[in-house]
């Protein structure tokens, strides 16, 4: 069912470029991809490796290669179905990108077999305390824009951000991911825009209120919003379109050694 969605979905985009571009021929239209980044969790394990593979091809490589060359490839279709309308039916690519997904075919300190498992140790936002998802990765950010970026269409950052009620992590996250956004423009990718996911809290579709994703927290029953410290430095990048060392040492000293090693 995900193949069959996904390669209607992609047909209907780029019969829907087609008619918006014909009808306003200076309209901007692109698609917006979340880009997961699959590494297995022992790149020695072999049928891991295959695994990530298998994953990456899935979600992120069907959809890249079918709007650089109009095709459809299984299990999108029954070989190499062609269409027309999906070659060049974008202006800009919106990315998505929040975290780093580990994949493994072997169950790990006796529990049993999950396909996607966090590293041992590695930092996670609220919503990884009680799942697989949610590792802190800025390097992620770089390997998706370097990735969209070789399609040579400019990109803009749709969404990025984790869940963190308390805002202790999300200094540290901005400062980091958006230090990896700087180092993919130095290296040629044509980032126009960055948009944090989000302002301020919102309704999950899955989990409801349970995570915060917001610069701004937002309380449910009265609406009274209340801005986070990261809001704060969210709001001194812009005004400086820089990240400083005293931006770090006030908001997020450890990540100073990360940021001016």
């Amino acid at each position: 069912l995900y193949f069959r969605v996904l390669s209607h979905l992609l047909q209907a985009h780029g019969a829907a470029y087609r008619v918006i571009r014909g009808l306003h021929g200076s309209t901007q239209v692109g698609l917006v991809k979340n880009v997961q980044i699959f590494q297995p969790l022992d790149p020695a394990d072999r049928p891991s490796v295959w695994l990530t593979c298998l994953l990456d091809r899935w979600f992120n490589q069907l959809t890249l290669k079918a709007v650089e060359d109009g095709r459809l490839r299984p299990p999108l279709s029954y070989g190499l179905a062609a269409h027309g309308s999906l070659v060049d039916s974008l202006d800009f690519w919106g990315l998505n990108y929040y975290h780093r997904q580990r994949t493994s075919l072997r169950p790990q300190n006796g529990n049993r077999l999950a396909l996607l498992q966090p590293t041992p140790g590695a930092e996670v936002s609220d919503h990884g305390r009680h799942g697989t998802y949610g590792e802190v990765y800025p390097a992620g950010i770089y390997h998706a824009l370097k990735r969209v970026a070789a399609l040579g269409k400019p990109i803009y950052i749709t969404e990025n951000g984790l869940p963190d009620a308390d805002d202790d992590q999300r200094p540290r996250f901005l400062l980091t991911h958006l230090a990896r956004v700087q180092q993919a423009i130095a290296q040629g990718a044509d980032v126009r825009g960055y948009y944090h996911w989000s302002f301020t809290d919102n309704f999950e579709w899955a989990e409801g209120w349970a995570l915060r994703f917001g610069l701004v927290a937002l309380d449910p029953k009265t609406l009274v919003r209340t801005p986070r410290p990261s809001a704060e430095l969210y709001s001194r990048i812009i005004r400086e379109n820089a990240i400083t060392r005293d931006m770090a040492q006030a908001y997020a000293p450890e990540s100073l050694a990360d940021l001016f090693s």
